[in-house]
């Protein structure tokens, strides 16, 4: 705990400490958010101002954050997990290893330098670059 206060007075801003961020039309957390985990915090807000809908997630409970659903945990290459407003929104996850940088249904996922139990890397080593007004990245050498 006295690490993470540390780390939460060093920020500028207190909300940096976010589940989630938003820039243009890109959204950033972890692992990212599925219009179940919106349905679960409040069906209306399915149909709300996404600020809003982040300002939900970003202020939910941990009772709600430590589910499969959450934008902590979820596993999104489960193709019944839908992402939310995929068709609006981009949305770059981390959290579930891939071997190289790949889109699946709004979602880009990025975790390719985790390893597998033996310490080899499972990933490609690279980064993506994102135009957050049109969702349209390259993957980057590292």
């Amino acid at each position: 705990m006295e690490k993470l206060e540390v780390l939460e007075n060093s920020l500028k801003n207190s909300s940096q400490i976010n589940i989630m961020h938003r820039i243009d039309r890109v959204l950033f957390s972890h692992a990212g958010l599925s219009t179940e985990f919106v349905k679960s915090l409040n069906k209306k807000l399915l149909d709300g101002n996404i600020d809003e809908v982040l300002h939900s997630v970003n202020t939910a409970s941990q009772d709600k954050l430590w589910n499969d659903e959450s934008p902590l945990w979820l596993r999104a290459l489960d193709v019944r997990r839908k992402a939310f407003r995929g068709e609006k929104y981009k949305q770059v996850v981390g959290h579930t290893p891939v071997e190289k940088i790949m889109e699946q249904g709004g979602m880009i996922f990025t975790d390719v330098f985790s390893t597998d139990r033996e310490g080899t890397q499972i990933g490609e080593s690279t980064m993506v670059v994102i135009d957050s007004e049109t969702g349209e990245y390259e993957v980057a050498e590292v």
